[in-house]
């Protein structure tokens, strides 16, 4: 897959190429492939969430998806990665030990909206 023919031989991408239109469905096959021996993880695209139902079970997930992350040669940022939160606000949904349900930040968005008062609107 995106492969150049030129005078000087074939070249190729060592990267997924920025702007190919399969280019998420590829990386979701990846990061699927790349979880598929963790349980309790489940990547959406670059996020990745990782649970646990005791503190050494999350860890010892954690450590392994860690392990995945450096073999299949990924880097992590590490301002932007959260570790042992107790509920997350994600996809709209706030997910806790409990279970989950929509995020009530977005549900009062929703409230806020007018009623339409004519065809127009």
């Amino acid at each position: 897959m995106l492969t150049i023919n030129t005078s000087k031989g074939l070249f190729k991408y060592t990267r997924l190429n920025y702007g190919v239109k399969t280019a998420p469905s590829l990386f979701q096959q990846l990061m699927d492939t790349m979880l598929a021996n963790v349980p309790g993880t489940v990547a959406y695209l670059d996020d990745i969430l990782v649970v646990g139902r005791t503190e050494d079970e999350l860890l010892q997930r954690l450590d392994q998806v860690m392990e995945n992350l450096i073999d299949y040669g990924f880097k992590i940022n590490m301002e932007k990665s959260e570790f042992l939160r107790r509920e997350i606000h994600y996809l709209g949904c706030v997910a806790n030990e409990t279970g989950r349900a929509p995020d009530p930040d977005r549900i009062r968005a929703f409230q806020k909206i007018r009623t339409p008062q004519n065809v127009k609107e």
